[in-house]
């Protein structure tokens, strides 16, 4: 890794070979154009770093964390401007309105396991591409599955994070649409706003996607549903970047 040597967990027999295995926590790269990170495997003791092993067991009394605050993100790149703000020049959508006619963009978002009753936040960064004159030229409107959440105004090539409130019940599981619409009636011809990413940011049950789940919780104990069969692994990671291998128990109610 780029930051230097990782902590890893070796399992297996004492001497390693067949059946033994290296576990350590990987991350992904934020470059611009791959989030590819590469391990180099050392022999050297000089680099060894090992993951501590926390052997208290989670409580069976108490009450249990089961759910997290979560973001979906829709990052997709789809179109590039050297125009744009920030050292990203690749984003989403480009909205024109011509002639007073609302340009509408939209995406959808996949929410997984959100918890019944709750608001959520939904967010999308974008920036004005027309300038001139005309005070706060642009007009932009952002709809949840059909719903006005936020209506606001920005000036010239701004950059601006349009978010809203979804009231509990607008959101649910499974697939949602949220639409940018460009109003076009603030008197100029031409309005042109580039839409980068979509965000929502809700509650989520603690529910297993792809055999794991990667959360922010506090609680001497936290409940995890939907985990598949086989060894489970309870990773902590610090504030500090110190990673630590939590005890775990299993019951029924989590696989």
């Amino acid at each position: 890794d780029r930051k230097g040597p990782v902590a890893i967990e070796v399992t297996g027999s004492t001497r390693f070979g067949p059946g033994s295995t290296i576990q350590f926590l990987g991350e992904p790269l934020d470059a611009l154009y791959t989030a590819t990170n590469v391990y180099w495997v050392h022999v050297d003791k000089t680099l060894a770093k090992r993951i501590a092993n926390l052997t208290t067991a989670p409580p069976t009394a108490g009450t249990p964390v089961t759910t997290y605050a979560a973001t979906t993100v829709v990052n997709d790149n789809y179109l590039y401007s050297v125009t744009a703000p920030g050292s990203d020049p690749w984003y989403d959508k480009f909205a024109l309105s011509i002639g007073g006619t609302p340009k509408t963009v939209s995406t959808t978002v996949d929410i997984a396991d959100p918890v019944a009753g709750q608001p959520a936040t939904v967010s999308v960064d974008m920036w004005g591409v027309s300038f001139g004159p005309t005070p706060d030229q642009h007009h932009v409107r952002l709809s949840v599955n059909g719903t006005v959440i936020s209506d606001t105004h920005f000036d010239d090539t701004a950059r601006l994070n349009l978010q809203g409130s979804a009231p509990a019940g607008l959101l649910h599981a499974g697939s949602n649409t949220i639409d940018v619409t460009v109003v076009g009636d603030t008197g100029v011809f031409v309005d042109i706003v580039a839409v980068n990413t979509w965000s929502v940011a809700f509650q989520r049950s603690n529910v297993a996607q792809d055999g794991r789940l990667d959360l922010n919780a506090a609680g001497q104990r936290i409940d995890v549903n939907g985990l598949p069969s086989g060894t489970v692994y309870a990773y902590r990671v610090a504030a500090n970047g110190t990673v630590s291998r939590l005890t775990t128990r299993v019951s029924a109610a989590t696989r």
